[in-house]
């Protein structure tokens, strides 16, 4: 007999859309542990490849995963002046970048 999940609400971003998908608890783990992989070996690439005391010594700096509608996926541990206020700085440059494609990466 199949397990029945209980449905994921959530109201984040900038548009406030809210979602009643459902979703499986194992598939989500999963995904969730990639993405904070994935924002942990973009933080790691900067501190190897930086060549400012700041960012290799200091940590000053963010490195977070959004999607296209501005919300965050996934951030690396960082200062915690950096942790959870990143959007304000992405929802910004996406005003300012208005014209680019929606799958353009874009770094800050």
């Amino acid at each position: 007999m199949a397990r029945k999940h209980e449905p994921v609400t959530h109201n984040a971003g900038m548009f406030g859309r809210i979602t009643d998908a459902k979703a499986d608890p194992i598939t989500t783990e999963v995904i969730r542990h990639a993405l904070n992989s994935a924002a942990n070996q973009m933080k790691r690439a900067l501190i190897r490849t930086s060549f400012s005391p700041i960012i290799y010594e200091v940590l000053d700096f963010a490195a977070a995963i959004y999607d296209k509608e501005v919300r965050l996926l996934s951030q690396a541990p960082s200062l915690p002046m950096f942790m959870g206020t990143l959007s304000f700085c992405i929802i910004e440059a996406v005003k300012a970048n208005a014209g680019r494609k929606p799958s353009s990466p874009a770094m800050l």
